[in-house]
């Protein structure tokens, strides 16, 4: 398994994380399953809702603008 790099928080450029929620979370209930989240450790920015670690990594580091470098 290959090794996730999380740019830092857009917002407040905190350290972020990748984390799964199990089904016994409301959000996971929705989606009946797991799904993937990434936290921001300083703000708490967060974005739920893939099912896969390079999707919502991509959706995490996509920048406004198109500045994804």
């Amino acid at each position: 398994m290959s090794k996730i790099k999380l740019k830092p928080c857009p917002f407040c450029g905190g350290m972020a994380y990748l984390g799964v929620d199990y089904e016994n979370s409301i959000i996971s209930t929705m989606f009946h399953d797991y799904i993937y989240f990434i936290k921001c450790q300083s703000c708490g920015a967060v974005i739920y809702g893939a099912h896969d670690r390079k999707e919502i990594s991509d959706k995490w580091n996509r920048r406004a603008g198109g500045q994804d470098e």
